[in-house]
């Protein structure tokens, strides 16, 4: 393992790559010929357009035919990292960093003899599309020893999931550190400061996560839980160290605290924002509650949790693998007994084929929330988010959302992409039976219609006028050869960019078609071009914009 003395950040650097409109007196080239056989730059970071775009969420569709089809997941992982993880310029990432990986790995319980390891495996985020993230990203100069994957809970599950084996094939470092925090070596906690905390003024990490010079990737698992749908939000919690990790439990968890790392009387804190939630009729807080029972602060205490857990760590990426997606989280659910013989009702995987990404975790969960077949509106979590300041949507329909194919980008409307309904134990919606002192847990789709124009949203905007840029990156290589064009368009309507050469002789089109309002992606593929002077077009409706590019050995 890389210990803290001799991680080192990297001095190096290599030209910047500039292009500039043809506008201007200074075209500087792009260097194209000595790239091809380049493996890889000093530097990598997410594709410029992600990058630029953190108020969008982006779907990538996959075709795995069956989750245990091992190497199509492997080749699926690759492909993505192929496609969103490029080589930069000096602005970029240095390939020194180290790469802290969080998968869903929580309390998959693979001790139960009632079903089947493979019965359990939409439990957690797969092994085998993990693997070809980090073989795809190791194209780009990284060494598997860079690569840290982390997770406070059940270690015991490591092996019997993959992770163990899948750790080896890679040479990444996995390892129990479950041990109290008090106790477990220094080495393996990162402590940071929660900026504004409700609940914590510290939370300790499980290093590497949030140390200097890292990029941390969050891949969480497309499946329900209690909590709604078990997304990028509820996944980083399992980066704490144990004791505080605990975020889903009732406010009892604060005992095993440090109280001197707690922002004040913290239960006395729930219970105020409990009573403000249910005053200002949060979606289904009135149910968190049992007629004639004390408060349950369960849910409030886990939103304030995990909203400091967001606010005190930066994300590199938020990705939902959702190859196969699961209907609650663990062993249980809402469908018949196939898979069992004791009768248990199960939660089901389903081949819901869809990876669903983006820079910010809130808005990545609630697309994740609305294809999984909810309403997001519905949720008490996102409400809390836009109180926190850490999301300034609720509405789906309100975030610029992307096909993605091979690092090009098409908005596309919400009613185009499809979804798969799956059931969830939130807060149960059913009536307690008083007469007999309990009530029944049942799993449910939170799909009704809400209000939105009851919620103060700041929907992004969208210039009034159209345009296009090139986007920086680095020199292209063998596995991503792209020059990066984005275009914006203030209404909906016919967009095209051509391909000239240095005469205005069109070579190819590498975007056409109808378009929706906002902003696009188009790749364009240089690979086996030759050097010399190129321009590409960019036309809507009467707007006709021409710009040079050079392409130099």
């Amino acid at each position: 393992m890389v210990s803290r003395r001799t991680f080192l950040k990297s001095s190096a650097a290599i030209s910047a790559l500039s292009v500039l409109p043809s506008s201007c007196a200074t075209v500087k080239p792009i260097r194209t010929l000595e790239s091809r056989y380049q493996t890889s730059s000093d530097h990598f970071g997410v594709h410029p357009f992600v990058e630029k775009h953190p108020e969008a969420v982006f779907i990538m569709k996959t075709d795995v035919d069956v989750k245990t089809n091992s190497e199509a997941k492997v080749k699926t992982g690759t492909r993505f990292a192929r496609s969103v993880f490029l080589p930069m310029d000096a602005n970029g990432i240095p390939i020194t960093h180290i790469i802290p990986i969080k998968p869903n790995l929580t309390d998959s319980q693979t001790g139960n003899k009632d079903f089947s390891l493979e019965f359990g495996m939409g439990i957690v985020t797969d092994p085998f599309f993990v693997e070809g993230v980090i073989e795809g990203m190791k194209e780009l100069g990284l060494s598997g020893n860079q690569f840290y994957l982390r997770e406070v809970n059940s270690p015991r599950d490591f092996k019997p999931r993959g992770y163990t084996a899948m750790a080896k094939r890679t040479g990444t470092d996995i390892r129990d550190l479950n041990e109290d925090v008090r106790t477990i070596g220094k080495e393996f906690v990162q402590w940071m400061d929660v900026p504004d905390g409700v609940i914590h003024k510290k939370i300790p990490y499980l290093w590497p996560i949030n140390a200097p010079d890292t990029f941390l990737l969050n891949i969480a698992k497309f499946k329900t839980h209690d909590t709604g749908l078990t997304l990028c939000c509820k996944n980083h919690q399992g980066s704490v160290a144990n004791k505080y990790q605990r975020f889903c439990h009732s406010v009892n968890a604060f005992e095993n605290y440090h109280y001197d790392y707690l922002a004040g009387n913290v239960a006395k804190t729930c219970e105020e924002l409990y009573d403000r939630h249910l005053a200002d009729r949060l979606p289904l807080w009135d149910r968190l509650t049992e007629p004639g029972k004390e408060k349950n602060l369960w849910l409030d205490a886990w939103c304030q949790r995990t909203f400091d857990n967001i606010s005190a760590s930066p994300m590199g990426l938020c990705i939902v693998e959702g190859i196969y997606g699961r209907d609650d989280a663990f062993l249980t659910g809402p469908n018949p007994p196939l898979h069992n013989d004791k009768g248990k009702k199960e939660a089901w995987d389903r081949m819901t084929n869809v990876i669903i990404f983006g820079k910010d975790p809130v808005l990545v969960d609630i697309i994740g929330h609305w294809l999984g077949g909810h309403e997001p509106g519905q949720f008490g979590f996102f409400h809390i988010a836009m109180e926190r300041g850490l999301s300034s949507v609720i509405d789906p329909r309100k975030i610029p959302v992307y096909r993605w194919e091979d690092g090009t980008a098409t908005l596309t409307p919400l009613e185009q992409l499809p979804r798969t309904p799956m059931l969830s134990s939130y807060i149960p919606k059913d009536l307690y039976d008083t007469s007999k002192g309990a009530h029944f847990s049942l799993f449910y789709m939170y799909d009704e219609p809400f209000d939105y124009s009851t919620v103060d949203e700041r929907a992004p905007s969208v210039s009034s006028v159209p345009g296009s840029r090139l986007l920086d990156q680095a020199r292209p290589n063998p596995v991503n050869p792209f020059i990066i064009i984005e275009y914006t368009l203030p209404r909906a309507g016919y967009a095209r960019v051509d391909i000239l050469d240095e005469d205005g002789g069109r070579i190819e089109t590498i975007a056409h078609g109808y378009r929706q309002k906002g902003a696009h992606c188009a790749a364009w593929n240089i690979m086996n071009l030759p050097q010399g002077t190129y321009h590409y077009r960019f036309r809507f409706d009467d707007f006709d914009e021409t710009k040079k590019i050079v392409l130099t050995a």
